[in-house]
């Protein structure tokens, strides 16, 4: 019977651990934990530590003070951080994906390029930028609204739906805009500079006069845009579809042009008009 009972046992452990070792979602094992870790666990303190890239998923990190800390890279995924001080610590392109930030201090916290998406924050412990792009990506705060001057630069807004929305003059400069739905949007004199815009669509946006350099088009969907003076200097538009599209006074220098769909488009410049 005891035999039995524990055959039963180390089937039901590997049962549970199978969805985490196929996704990827392994919590990592104490003992392969680097030092500095084991000691913010022990301590509940690491100002200005070094811990970038570091593999933190699922950790019970509650009451810790990480003020300062160099936490760029990481990986919080499902991490309890709740009532942290994370004041001034860079969490740039951190996963904080169904972490618990409750209570937690983020206030002059970098945040450029962090998922933010199922995160558990509160409004009044972190800077009004980055609790408008939590919104936007968890509350659906951008479809049809008006976000025109709005300060959205480096924010992490992959696959947000944009549609129809009110852009004008709004901050984009290195967004990661992958596969966002910007179709109808109005993004005149836009700053888009460095932002990622792979496979987004923007089919009949209006982008007049805005700043899509060393943008990342490739793949995007641009049918009967208005990009009359646009600056897509140093851009990346392999694939892209510009059919249909006002091109008029577009700078297109330096751009990386491949397999683009540039038919019955007006204003082409003469010399690209070989890829029609």
């Amino acid at each position: 019977m005891k035999q039995n009972l524990d055959k039963i046992c180390k089937i039901m452990a590997v049962i549970i651990m199978i969805p985490w070792l196929v996704f990827g979602l392994a919590i990592p094992v104490s003992s392969q934990l680097p030092k500095v870790v084991k000691k913010l666990q022990q301590k509940r303190e690491c100002r200005g530590c070094n811990l970038k890239d570091t593999d933190l998923r699922g950790l019970f990190l509650q009451n810790v003070d990480l003020r300062k800390a160099k936490l760029r890279g990481a990986n919080l995924r499902g991490a309890n951080l709740m009532n942290a001080d994370l004041r001034k610590a860079d969490l740039r392109d951190v996963d904080l994906r169904d972490t618990n930030l409750q209570n937690a201090d983020l206030r002059q916290a970098k945040l450029a390029g962090a998922n933010l998406r199922n995160t558990q924050l509160d409004e009044e412990l972190v800077d009004p930028k980055w609790y408008l792009v939590w919104q936007i990506v968890n509350h659906s705060k951008a479809w049809k609204q008006d976000l025109s001057g709005q300060n959205l630069a480096g924010a992490n807004l992959e696959n947000v739906n944009f549609s129809k929305t009110q852009l004008v003059k709004t901050n984009l400069e290195g967004a990661n805009l992958k596969g966002a739905k910007l179709d109808s949007a109005n993004l005149t004199y836009a700053k888009l500079r460095r932002a990622n815009l792979f496979v987004a669509n923007l089919s009949h946006a209006e982008l007049s006069y805005a700043d899509l350099g060393y943008t990342d088009l490739s793949y995007a969907n641009l049918s009967h845009a208005n990009l009359s003076y646009v600056d897509l200097s140093h851009a990346n538009v392999n694939y892209a579809n510009f059919s249909h599209a006002n091109l008029k006074g577009i700078k297109l220098n330096k751009v990386a042009i491949e397999n683009v769909n540039f038919t019955d488009v007006k204003g082409l410049p003469r010399i690209y008009k070989k890829y029609r």
